[in-house]
């Protein structure tokens, strides 16, 4: 029988980390546990959240499963650097795993305890995708950490191909922001009329 309530929470991790050691999902245990009651916002001894825990392992099965079990996407860890999922997904890169934490409400604003927002922590580990995603779901490129540096600062330090690649892409969103607000400020071309009746 699983555990439930408090302890359904460590059942929880418990057949993540088996599933993992077997390079298998741990959906179809996750969804077991949690139609058994198992609490999908329980927390291990450590203080991370089950989803977590499918996150730091790669597991998107068992994430979508939490997710869709009510799991928080913006829960901490409770001791420690304090990371949301949203920043374990980031470090690795997992564009998956990005994508279904913002659909489910993680913020890509989101700070740590050393200021560090997701978009650092895909910049200083050279993960394009996880970055160009974070990027596009308006992750302040400028965002300074505790010791005022930028992401792109850190990528320059620690992943200068990617530094290379966060510059091309953030030159080139200016430039097509800049070229949206000059069409909007300019109003509709000369000769042409609204069309009507339509």
């Amino acid at each position: 029988m699983a555990e439930i309530g408090k302890g359904g929470g460590s059942a929880l991790i418990e057949g993540i980390r088996r599933a993992s050691a077997r390079q298998e999902s741990a959906r179809e245990e996750v969804d077991r546990l949690l139609r058994e009651g198992a609490d999908p916002n329980a927390r291990d001894k450590s203080g991370r959240t089950a989803l977590g825990w499918a996150i730091q392992r790669g597991d998107s099965g068992a994430e979508r499963r939490l997710l869709e079990g009510g799991a928080d996407p913006r829960a901490q860890d409770a001791h420690g650097p304090r990371w949301e999922p949203l920043r374990w997904a980031a470090r690795s890169g997992e564009a998956a795993l990005i994508l279904d934490l913002l659909e489910a409400g993680a913020s890509a604003q989101a700070r740590d305890a050393d200021g560090w927002a997701p978009l650092h922590l895909a910049a200083v580990n050279g993960e394009w995708e996880a970055a160009r995603l974070l990027l596009e779901a308006v992750a302040d490129p400028q965002a300074r950490d505790e010791e005022g540096r930028t992401a792109l600062e850190e990528a320059w330090e620690n992943a200068p191909a990617l530094a290379a690649k966060l510059e091309g892409y953030l030159r080139e969103r200016a430039a097509r922001e800049e070229e949206e607000r000059l069409e909007g400020a300019a109003g509709p071309a000369r000769g042409s009329s609204p069309r009507r009746g339509v």
